[in-house]
């Protein structure tokens, strides 16, 4: 095949009449994709001894659908992202990895450690992915270029939470799945088979069903026809379509699911604070500045952490520095990349996917349901990775063009310049990601080691004390006692924080209900029903003060206030089950009232809901008890 040079560009040009991968066979270049994906699956293998970790819980641990295993298959696909966990139905569905979830539940029930290996496992096969793939687009380039660029992403500790967090997976297959369509749309181009079209296409419906931001490739395929193949305009702009169709299906799809939650604007200032900006102004200022945050995370990875939002990364305006630093240059990357898209420079196409694929969830077009989280940036490393490998052979002045024979030897030999500086970033880059992995290990140490990161952060401070307040109960005497103060104290600094934080008012309300302080714990539960009238268990919790204030009134003799009391716990038991229909701790509850007052019937049709519900095995044991007992009229 023969080749010339555009010195202006810096690009390779095929000459008229060659072929985008006519009779290219990557099986000599084995040895290289193994080297990437191994390297992906030694950075993670010490985390497929972890447990289960921040959204875990929510998608898998304590999900009654994906706990249904097979059973639940159907619910997950015609059903949002987190249903099945609490009365929260949401407005995501990305239906792929929570069907994995539940077949993985299947097969090897609550067990972390299998659903970490596989996280790690398509991970590595990314890797092979990945390099076969850029060795097909960048065919015309030295092979130092995609083998770079491969290695530079699997490394990059950006990645940890994607990988080390299970349910990252929703990251890992969305971009699996573009990398096959890519494959086989190459595969299609070269050989005119409508069949690898077919297969493109169809990944990328999956790749879209994994993470609905997958969408952004949309823009990312004719781009890709447009720098690397001689494709006309007419034809890439039908191949386009063909993929616009696919996520208009998608689109149409999620709209019949979700229905009338789409675009219900329900984001909490502690998830985003960018909702609670005064203005549009401040809004996309604040917006940039986490932009720069990222760029900045890009080339010095540290320190990583779970969460920043409200109000550890303050609401800010263009006249900070750094807002218009990150301005900028955001602005001046873009405009320079257009200019630079008929040249076909690899700058400019690294620079323009860095930006379509993080454009969703930058906060710029539209706000979404986070303001900072470094798993946004899993995709978009890839355009980062293609500029520093090919800014490697600019600086070492390697050839640019593919050598026709391939060896190890030769090829270490030839790139030796590059591969020195490359494995000293490898040894950083590795470093750091081994390091982080290990905070990844379950919650309490991910908390624990994120609040000093993100002191500020009310839903990390929220969190952590959770935890300090689930190992308290592990501990006794005065162990527990200190472990349960620094609890509480951390609740108070996230109320501090964010003084209308619901959850962390129901939370201190138990906090002073175990310590015996039940005025307190009213205040605290009245509060977080005031500041979020849908709190199930703060209701609930509520209901239990009362309930003890009319054992409590019955103990005196006063038999008139303990029916008051009890009128009043069974009230709000009624409100938690109202607000969230699969209470069991509300369920059951009800049914405790309706036994004591021998209403039996009634005890035991709300002991038989709770036990619906249940996925606990000790509290089926316990309204199995509760059942026995009503049936017998005791």
């Amino acid at each position: 095949m023969s080749k010339k040079k555009d010195k202006k560009s810096g690009k390779l040009a095929l000459k008229k009449g060659d072929k985008t991968s006519s009779g290219f066979s990557l099986k000599k270049y084995l040895p290289l994709a193994i080297i990437v994906g191994l390297l992906g699956f030694v950075l993670y293998a010490n985390t497929i001894q972890h447990e289960w970790a921040l959204d875990d819980f929510s998608v898998i641990k304590e999900n009654f659908v994906t706990q249904q295993g097979f059973a639940g298959i159907g619910t997950h696909l015609t059903h949002s992202y987190r249903y099945g966990y609490g009365a929260g139905f949401g407005t995501l569905y990305r239906p792929l990895t929570p069907v994995m979830f539940a077949m993985e539940w299947q097969m090897f029930p609550d067990n972390p450690n299998f659903m970490h290996f596989v996280n790690v496992l398509f991970y590595a096969l990314t890797g092979v992915l990945l390099f076969f793939t850029l060795s097909r687009i960048f065919k015309s380039y030295n092979l130092i270029l995609p083998f770079t660029a491969a290695v530079v992403f699997m490394i990059h500790p950006l990645h940890t939470e994607s990988v080390a967090n299970i349910k990252g997976r929703d990251d890992i297959m969305g971009f699996f799945f573009f990398l096959l369509a890519v494959y086989w749309l190459w595969d299609y181009l070269s050989k005119s088979n409508v069949k690898w079209l077919a297969l493109s296409l169809g990944s990328f419906f999956l790749a879209i069903m994994a993470k609905e931001s997958s969408v952004t490739y949309v823009a990312v395929f004719p781009l890709l026809i447009h720098f690397f193949t001689k494709t006309s305009l007419e034809k890439n702009l039908k191949l386009s379509g063909g993929y616009l169709a696919v996520s208009l299906v998608f689109i149409a799809m999620l709209s019949t699911i979700l229905g009338k939650t789409i675009g219900t604007d329900n984001t909490s200032i502690l998830d985003n604070v960018l909702v609670s900006a005064d203005n549009f102004v401040q809004q996309k200022a604040t917006a940039f500045l986490i932009l720069g945050r990222y760029l900045k995370l890009l080339f010095f990875p540290h320190p990583l952490v779970s969460d920043a939002g409200y109000s550890q990364i303050p609401l800010t305006s263009f006249g900070d520095w750094k807002v218009l630093l990150s301005f900028v240059i955001h602005v001046g990357l873009a405009v320079w990349a257009m200019l630079n898209i008929k040249r076909k420079s690899v700058f400019s196409f690294g620079i323009l996917f860095y930006i379509l694929t993080l454009s969703i969830t930058s906060n710029l077009v539209f706000n979404i349901g986070t303001s900072y989280a470094e798993r946004l940036l899993y995709v978009p490393v890839l355009g980062f990775s293609i500029v520093v490998a090919y800014s490697l052979m600019k600086i070492f002045k390697l050839e640019e063009r593919r050598s026709k024979g391939f060896g190890m030897g030769s090829f270490f030999k030839k790139n030796i310049g590059v591969l020195g500086f490359l494995g000293v970033v490898v040894f950083l880059f590795s470093f750091k990601t081994i390091d982080r992995n290990a905070a990844w290990k379950d919650s309490y140490t991910l908390y624990d080691t994120d609040i000093k990161i993100s002191p500020e952060c009310g839903k990390l401070l929220y969190h952590y004390s959770l935890e300090l307040s689930k190992k308290g109960l592990t501990l006794a005497g005065d162990d527990q006692s200190e472990m349960m103060n620094k609890a509480k104290t951390v609740l108070e600094k996230a109320i501090e924080v964010y003084p209308k934080y619901s959850d962390a008012h129901a939370r201190l309300g138990w906090w002073f209900n175990k310590a015996g302080f039940n005025d307190k714990a009213e205040e605290h539960y009245n509060l977080a029903i005031q500041y979020n009238q849908s709190n199930a268990k703060a209701y609930n919790n509520l209901g239990v003060i009362y309930f003890e204030k009319s054992a409590a009134e019955r103990a005196k003799g006063n038999l008139v206030g303990a029916k008051a009391e009890l009128q009043k716990a069974k009230g709000v038991y009624e409100k938690a089950v109202e607000k969230n229909p699969r209470y069991v701790d509300g369920w059951q509850n009800l049914g405790v009232i309706y036994a004591m007052q021998k209403q039996f019937p009634d005890a035991i049709k709300y002991f038989e809901k709770a036990k619906e519900f249940a996925i606990d095995v000790k509290q089926v044991e316990t309204l199995n008890n509760y059942l026995d007992s009503a049936r017998q009229g005791k």
